[in-house]
């Protein structure tokens, strides 16, 4: 038997938006990534600065290897390394 996909309807931007304020940043990237709205949301929220205020610590750096418009993240608790672009960056994706 072949697996049915389901067809959920897309939940409202606000709400995405009040769930997606209680992700850590890591978190929030990978929900990003999705699918477009999502990634629509993901945007506007990082172009309003809205995150969850209390966030497990990161060591955020620029890398030339990385280029001009990449910031990267380094998770100290999942020991991983988050790269994405710097607000007012063209994102090529």
């Amino acid at each position: 038997m072949e697996p049915v996909a389901a067809n959920v309807p897309e939940l409202p931007q606000d709400v995405l938006m009040e769930i997606f304020a209680h992700l850590e940043i890591p978190d929030l990237v990978r929900a990003g990534s999705v699918c477009n709205s999502w990634h629509s949301v993901y945007n506007e929220m990082r172009s309003l600065g809205i995150y969850k205020l209390s966030q497990t610590p990161c060591l955020l750096y620029t890398s030339e290897s990385a280029g001009n418009s990449v910031v990267c993240f380094y998770n100290l608790v999942e020991k991983r390394e988050y790269k994405d672009y710097s607000p007012g960056a063209t994102n090529p994706h």
